[in-house]
């Protein structure tokens, strides 16, 4: 018999219809110039998916269109500084794709930065979703959802059907049980597999599977991108 390749049993939490914890609705953040509520949730998803930090600056990377000019566009909205670099990198398969950085400089965006390294947590394994999303309305909470499912997961292919599926993946038991604590309180159902390390030098990871009740968040997805019905 073939080992099991899941460390468990995958467990489903039950919500219920009106389970979803709203929570503040503000229109901007203080911090440098000043940022508009929606692009700043959207920037902390990509970057708690696919970014990094350094002593200087905080980086995205993305190698994948049509989000390669979505985090484009974000960025030129917020009016960062952006430098942006292309990289080689070992893609699906072992083969080679392009991956486009915007790297955003503390020298430049000083606030936004630092606020970013003190909130965000450390490296892939230690990441942790700042505590003030947990305190935004739910329509905030589900796009910061949004983007880091784009950044670091997938839609379900038949995304046109209902129920709404989608899947991410972590490296961070505080990203694993952040974003669980999210989707329950977006009443969204969530779903955590624990995969063991296939080589040592691998960290074990988790598969977070979220099903998406549209009558009871208020959503239509179409590739990833989140139109509220008020």
């Amino acid at each position: 018999t073939k080992p099991a390749n899941i460390s468990c049993a995958p467990f489903l939490l039950p919500v219920a219809p009106g389970l979803a914890v709203d929570g503040a609705e503000p229109q901007r953040i203080e911090l440098d110039d000043g940022y508009a509520l929606d692009d700043f949730v959207d920037f902390l998803g990509w970057y708690l998916s696919e970014g990094h930090k350094t002593t200087v600056s905080i980086s995205i990377a993305q190698g994948k269109e049509p989000y390669v000019s979505e985090i484009r566009d974000l960025t030129q909205r917020m009016g960062l500084n952006v430098n942006e670099s292309i990289s080689n990198a070992a893609g699906v398969n072992k083969a080679t794709m392009d991956t486009m950085a915007f790297s955003v400089r503390k020298k430049s965006t000083p606030q936004l930065v630092n606020w970013v390294r003190e909130n965000c947590g450390g490296k892939s394994d230690t990441k942790k979703i700042p505590e003030a999303i947990y305190d935004l309305s739910k329509r905030l909470k589900l796009r910061f959802l949004m983007a880091f499912i784009k950044g670091d997961g997938c839609f379900d292919p038949r995304m046109g059907r209902h129920p709404l599926m989608a899947r991410a993946t972590t490296t961070s038991p505080f990203l694993r049980d952040g974003l669980q604590r999210l989707a329950i309180e977006c009443g969204i159902s969530c779903t955590i597999v624990g995969r063991i390390q296939r080589v040592a030098h691998h960290l074990p990871s988790w598969q977070l599977s979220f099903t998406f009740g549209r009558e009871s968040v208020g959503l239509d997805l179409r590739n990833g991108h989140l139109r509220w019905e008020e």
